[in-house]
């Protein structure tokens, strides 16, 4: 099943390491929210908590690219 996995196209969207891009045909590099970005995380309580960027950064965020991606459809 894995092998079959590995042979199907990908596109990935990702602010974590390179070994999640590996492999696939389309990489996009994102901020990682929490750390280059503002974001949201909730606790097992699901209560919200508001994360803010420590350091800054040029990449664009998952929702800018998917939003860019959208209006390019």
């Amino acid at each position: 099943a894995l092998a079959h996995l590995r042979s199907i196209p990908r596109i990935v969207i990702d602010g974590g390491s390179a070994a999640t891009r590996e492999g696939a045909r389309v990489a996009i590099a994102t901020a990682s929210f929490g750390v280059m970005a503002p974001g949201t995380v909730y606790r097992m309580d699901d209560v919200p908590l508001p994360l803010r960027p420590v350091v800054s950064s040029a990449l664009p965020t998952d929702k800018e690219v998917l939003a860019a991606l959208l209006a390019a459809l």
